[in-house]
């Protein structure tokens, strides 16, 4: 899990509690969190492009290649866009959240 531009807009405690009482191996833990992740950066980036203009697609993504962990990629991405991208992605990872937290709850029920 290293630094990325966006770590600032994502809050998941609902989240690490469910996991930390699910899972009793730390291995178990590390992989849950490393889907997390993948899942988290997948939608962030969608939603981003989604509301960047297409002109702006390319040197995002060259921005993002190039230094992921930068903060200017976040204001590269505010100022480019016409819509508070941030409040977007905040609101996907919070659909995100709801969306694994069921997930983790039905498979608790299952045990």
């Amino acid at each position: 899990m290293s630094k990325i531009f966006y770590d600032h807009l994502i809050k998941f405690e609902r989240m690490e509690v469910h996991i930390n009482s699910m899972s009793d191996s730390h291995e178990e833990k590390h992989e849950l969190w490393d889907i997390i992740d993948k899942l988290i950066h997948n939608r962030i980036i969608n939603k981003i492009l989604h509301f960047l203009p297409g002109r702006h697609h390319e040197e995002f993504a060259s921005l993002l290649h190039e230094k992921p962990y930068d903060d200017a990629v976040m204001k590269f991405v505010r100022e480019a866009s016409d819509e508070d991208v941030e409040f977007h992605i905040k609101q996907e990872v919070e659909i995100l959240e709801k969306e694994l937290l069921h997930e983790l709850l039905e498979d608790e029920k299952e045990l």
